[in-house]
């Protein structure tokens, strides 16, 4: 079943694990039309110049997906962060065929505590989108021995990289859908970890992560807590995805 709403449309809706999403990798560099790949170049010399935590790094296009069996097989190919910036973010209002855009697959996860509360973070001012934004962990999918990583590496890494929390702690990690944001129109892996960790485990963890700067702070939320603290912040619509297809929010 898909679900759309004002602020984010959900699809391939099914549990999923690494074995059962698959990446068809078109060879070759994504290329744009020369007034698009004009919009790239200029967004990214002012972005590049007044934000240094900022890189061009490897992202790959989700040109389709589709569902055989059990299997999702996602059609991807090589892009750029700079493109996803001139196109996703700061041209979003003037290109009006998404298919246009670099539409950089991503994925977020929903991280449930011992305590049942989920961990969620406050952006910094720092990074290039959702700045000031609560939002779950996540990021943008990336090369790895010049192949796209699956988004079960990237998650692995990213809640390493910003909690400080091993593998060895995840009782499970699944994927609950794909969804997008209206805002940006980047296609996320939604997905859904439990951790033996509890709170004040978590909250000590996190002073020591590495990339604790991505965030000024993070808390923990009761799942009846939710919609009151999303009313009340300004939360990520594709983490409100994340959130609402882990059953976490009716």
């Amino acid at each position: 079943m898909n679900t759309k709403t004002k602020l984010y449309s959900i699809f391939h809706e099914e549990k999923r694990y690494p074995q059962d999403i698959t990446f068809e990798l078109i060879k070759g560099v994504r290329d744009y039309p020369e007034y698009i790949q004009e919009m790239i170049d200029y967004e990214w010399k002012i972005i590049s110049k007044n934000n240094p935590y900022i890189y061009n790094g490897v992202c790959y296009s989700l040109i389709s997906s589709k569902e055989i069996d059990n299997q999702l097989i996602c059609e991807i190919q090589e892009c750029s962060y700079k493109d996803f910036i001139g196109t996703n973010i700061k041209s979003i209002n003037k290109i009006t065929d998404t298919q246009l855009m670099a539409n950089p697959l991503a994925a977020c996860v929903v991280i449930i505590t011992a305590d049942k509360s989920i961990v969620v973070g406050k952006r910094s001012v720092k990074l290039a989108e959702g700045q000031q934004e609560w939002h779950i962990i996540g990021g943008t999918l990336e090369a790895k021995n010049q192949l796209p990583e699956s988004p079960f590496e990237l998650i692995l890494k990213e809640i390493k990289e910003e909690l400080n929390i091993d593998s060895e702690y995840i009782i499970d990690l699944h994927c609950t859908a794909m969804g997008r944001s209206f805002w940006n129109n980047k296609p996320e892996f939604l997905l859904k970890c439990i951790t033996s960790l509890n709170d004040k485990q978590i909250a000590t963890l996190y002073q020591s992560a590495s990339h604790k700067f991505e965030h000024d702070c993070i808390s923990f939320i009761k799942q009846s807590d939710f919609p009151e603290f999303i009313k009340n912040n300004k939360f990520s619509p594709i983490g409100i995805a994340a959130l609402a297809s882990a059953d976490i929010l009716d």
